[in-house]
């Protein structure tokens, strides 16, 4: 084909020497067109699941994070909002994001007909589950190292669950009831990386030596240490986090939030299902071209405001305008991951946007429809609730404040 020839033409020689042009992006040109849809579906679809895995657990992306910490900083009593109540609400929403978009990448990248690539054989099937099973045997078996790192992972979201369920009283309200401590999900959080920091990576003790082993006992490192932390952990995103939260609480104190909240409730006179629609269209728009924390910084304390001044329960928009700062699908600079697949597909815009403006307005319908019916048995969000009044600061010591 055609395609196969400029193709051929860009990977294997230049137009001058016939020297190997220097490849482009992280993968091989594929040999068709066929094969190069396949390839930016399968790019595309690691792209989307990223963004919308993100928004199942509170600690998946950088705005459930601020919506947390505006509610848990304006208002003194629970607002019913924890790790549980969130992925109750958001897991539901985010698979049936995840099987839309699988739906749409399919019609978008290799149409609705059966072509070549779909069909299967026993020879295909075999070359595959002999890849897969060379790749998991490569992985070696699990070290002690990594053991010990997903078992403090799932301590660590053990604690969170069971912090404040609210369904039954979490370990949390013993240190309530005992000291007049409040503990927020930082606290698990710290605890787990405390533990990583001293617990050794290999058994070099000597009740796990070997006998017959002549070489000297020698130290273990910790499972985790200060010069990983120091290369690995993205100081940037931790700056852009904090400085959302700076510029909410800067939106806060010069009272824009009271300003733009009062513009706002003109709105008002539209039913609440339109108004949540609308707000959550303009945040997926906004959020292509803004960073996701800095929107959802801005729009937080607008929308607490908004919704009080119309009579809302205010988790009503604040809710689903956090989820769907995670909706960006269109362009590659809206979120990282999609920075990541343009980059290793060396793919083109306008294709990432065909495909993304129709996800944004799939994702934005569905999370209009559960905050209208999950989210309403959830949350109780047809009535007003008691904690809006709980806007005086706690009496009680709050310990994520020392961290």
């Amino acid at each position: 084909s055609k395609r196969r020839e400029i193709v051929g033409k860009d990977v294997n020689k230049s137009d001058d020497d016939g020297e190997p042009k220097p490849r482009k992006g992280l993968t091989t040109e594929p040999p068709d067109e066929e094969c190069a849809k396949l390839r930016d579906m399968c790019f595309m679809a690691t792209a989307y699941a990223a963004n919308l895995g993100g928004t199942g657990a509170i600690t998946g992306t950088g705005p459930n994070l601020v919506l947390k910490g505006i509610l848990e900083d304006e208002y003194c009593e629970p607002t019913g909002l924890n790790f549980a109540s969130w992925m109750g609400f958001n897991v539901p929403g985010m698979l049936i994001c995840i099987l839309l978009a699988w739906g749409w990448l399919q019609v978008i990248f290799m149409g609705c007909k059966r072509n070549s690539l779909g069909e299967s054989s026993p020879e295909k099937e075999h070359a595959v589950k002999k890849l897969l099973r060379q790749k998991y045997n490569d992985l070696g078996r699990m070290t002690y190292h990594e053991a010990t790192v997903l078992t403090l992972f799932i301590i660590l979201v053990l604690l969170w669950l069971f912090r404040s369920p609210e369904f039954v009283p979490g370990w949390a309200q013993w240190f309530m009831d005992a000291y007049g401590i409040k503990v927020g999900d930082a606290t698990p959080a710290m605890l787990i990386v405390f533990l990583l920091f001293i617990i050794p990576a290999e058994l070099n003790f000597w009740c796990f030596r070997d006998k017959n082993d002549p070489s000297p006992p020698r130290s273990s490192p910790a499972c985790l240490t200060w010069k990983v932390v120091q290369e690995k952990v993205p100081w940037g995103i931790v700056l852009l986090l904090g400085g959302g939260f700076a510029m909410a609480e800067a939106t806060k104190k010069s009272h824009l939030d009271d300003w733009i909240g009062s513009q706002l409730t003109y709105f008002d006179v539209m039913p609440k299902e339109l108004i949540v629609f609308v707000v959550c269209l303009m945040t997926a728009m906004l959020t292509e071209v803004a960073s996701n924390t800095a929107t959802a910084s801005i729009l937080m304390p607008v929308l607490n405001k908004m919704a009080i001044g119309i009579n809302v329960n205010p988790l009503y928009l604040m809710l689903p305008a956090a989820v769907t700062c995670s909706y960006a699908f269109m362009l590659p600079v809206a979120t990282p991951p999609n920075a990541i697949v343009f980059g290793a597909a060396n793919m083109k815009s306008k294709d990432m946007m065909r495909a993304g403006v129709v996800m944004n307005v799939i994702c934005v319908c569905v999370v209009t429809l559960m905050i209208n019916t999950l989210g309403v048995v959830m949350f109780d969000l047809n009535t007003m609730p008691s904690w809006i009044n709980s806007t005086a600061p706690c009496d009680t010591f709050n310990i994520d404040d020392t961290f």
